[in-house]
């Protein structure tokens, strides 16, 4: 059994750095991350609009980060090529939380199925149509997540993916 639908993306940006080197471990870390005598940090980088990438990335080298986690914000979604090409080209892998930064080169994703999310919007509007009051209607969350897997971005990173992530994935990209 698999179980993806207890994750849920983080709306923000986040990079991972090693400022924290030597200070005690927490329980929750992953052993390769303790073998490395680590602990892992998160730091907001906010980008809102398109020209603020580029400090963004400017802030994230200057960091030396390990990883990235990137948001599911429009502004993200839009420019998901060019972010893809940013953690290639410095040797970062990358969490995003949609399937099109992996097709783009990303190393994975987990996050909504967006054609989900669109049939979701489809069964409101043809409820809205039929007569129901907008205020009538339920929130919906999304209910399928998906998680994608680049191997040939792994390979480029070295990084060796584990199977039991591998056998959970929806999509690998070899």
């Amino acid at each position: 059994m698999r179980a993806k639908n207890c994750l849920r993306p983080q709306p923000i940006l986040t990079i991972e750095n090693n400022r924290d080197a030597g200070r005690s471990r927490s329980p929750d870390v992953p052993s390769w991350f303790r073998q490395a005598n680590r602990k892992p940090t998160a730091d907001r980088v906010p980008v809102e609009v398109a020209e603020e990438y580029e400090t963004a990335f400017a802030a994230i080298l200057g960091e030396r980060v390990d990883s990235l986690m990137v948001s599911s914000s429009p502004v993200n979604c839009n420019h998901v090529h060019r972010i893809a090409a940013f953690a290639a080209t410095n040797n970062l892998p990358a969490i995003y939380a949609f399937r099109e930064a992996v097709v783009s080169g990303g190393l994975m994703s987990y996050g909504t199925n967006i054609p989900g999310i669109f049939q979701q919007a489809a069964r409101m509007v043809d409820r809205i149509l039929k007569g129901t009051l907008v205020g009538d209607l339920p929130t919906e969350q999304p209910t399928k997540f998906e998680m994608a897997i680049n191997l040939k971005t792994a390979k480029a990173l070295g990084i060796e993916v584990p199977s039991a992530l591998l056998a959970c994935a929806d999509e690998v990209i070899e």
